[in-house]
């Protein structure tokens, strides 16, 4: 390869490599120069700036007083580091901008992607932020490639928290306190906390209400439950209250009101329930004490003791006034016989052998 040694100007062509004349050459033009290898032009200096279409290495450290731009990506060995001289100016990566601001952020409005990226400061981003998707179509899209999982830590012996603000004034939060509780909170006064679920068909909508206004509880489906169901406070149901168990009161209830259907009933220290509102059961009920009625009882169905021959309707000393029944129906470990009223006499059978007597009865004049 042969140079020029003398001083001053020189007035030459392109300057090509004599081992390889076409490959590998300075190409000197109007307003550019360009590096060539293997026939393509690498690097091109023009009055503009400095482009190029293979790769560019530097060993040491580089400074860029004005625009880098590169429609592919920039890979660094180390770091990259941008000193004072990049404040205030613009990093073009694939036609987004980039600016470095005077306090050392990188803000931008295109599109940044990155395979790892650490920020030791507050990160700020204006649109939505793609996790494992290249397009992410809310805030905050997460995409796992098998099970998504995202973790919120406390750390150790704090408590973990995901919270909902409008217009940074809290409204809800779900905390993990480092107790092991759960907690999920409606921070706004007097609104409530709302489950919902949707049907087969139709939209979703709410089971169960946490009232806040009212400070109370409010489910708005059937409640069906296989164990014990505990209610602390005033329980008020809008329909019916079925059990195939049994229904106990503990002793917190003592001296409460029970209301059934807009009637109080009070439980005394006694554990009776009484009350001046009418009691309906529409199915068979069993009482283990004594059941007084200051009122009519009216039954729809039958009262039956619960064993053959073994209660009383009244007492020697408490006798019921008038019995207005229909037939008449008598039995004991003797006998068995069905009084029978009839238009004009009585009559009485035997049930035993079937025969059926008439009562012979004299008249008495007033």
């Amino acid at each position: 390869m042969a140079y020029n040694t003398n001083k001053g100007p020189q007035h030459v062509g392109d300057i090509q490599y004599e081992g390889d004349p076409n490959d590998t050459q300075i190409d000197f033009e109007d307003d550019s120069i360009g590096l060539k290898t293997g026939g393509t032009t690498r690097v091109l200096v023009t009055d503009t700036g400095l482009s190029g279409s293979g790769t560019l290495h530097a060993d040491g450290a580089t400074t860029i007083a004005n625009t880098l731009a590169t429609t592919g990506s920039i890979t660094a060995g180390t770091t990259i580091t941008a000193g004072s001289g990049l404040v205030g100016n613009t990093l073009d990566i694939g036609g987004s901008d980039l600016v470095v601001t005077a306090a050392g952020n990188l803000s931008g409005s295109g599109t940044l992607t990155c395979t790892s990226l650490s920020a030791s400061g507050e990160s700020h981003f204006s649109g939505n932020v793609g996790i494992g998707t290249a397009s992410p179509s809310s805030d905050l899209h997460v995409n796992g490639a098998g099970v998504t999982v995202v973790t919120i830590d406390g750390g150790a012996g704090a408590d973990a928290y995901l919270r909902f603000n409008t217009n940074a004034v809290e409204k809800a939060f779900i905390k993990q306190g480092s107790g092991g509780n759960t907690i999920i909170a409606n921070e706004v006064a007097s609104k409530n906390l709302q489950l919902q679920a949707r049907a087969a068909a139709g939209s979703a909508t709410t089971y169960l209400f946490l009232d806040g206004g009212s400070e109370s509880v409010l489910v708005a489906k059937p409640v069906s439950a296989s164990s014990t169901l505990h209610h602390v406070g005033v329980a008020t149901f809008s329909s019916t209250v079925s059990s195939t168990g049994s229904i106990s009161s503990s002793a917190s209830l003592i001296g409460n009101v029970l209301n059934i259907g807009q009637s109080d009933y009070l439980v005394t220290s006694a554990g009776n329930v009484s009350g001046s509102g009418t009691l309906q059961v529409v199915s068979s009920t069993i009482l283990g004490a004594s059941l007084h009625v200051s009122g009519a009882c009216t039954v729809a169905g039958d009262i039956l003791p619960a064993g053959d021959n073994t209660a009383n309707l009244g007492s020697g000393a408490k006798r019921w006034a008038n019995v207005y029944t229909a037939d008449l129906h008598l039995r004991n470990d003797r006998g068995n016989w069905t009084v029978i009223e009839e238009e004009d006499y009585l009559s009485i059978v035997n049930n035993k052998n079937g025969k059926k007597y008439k009562f012979v009865l004299e008249e008495i004049e007033d």
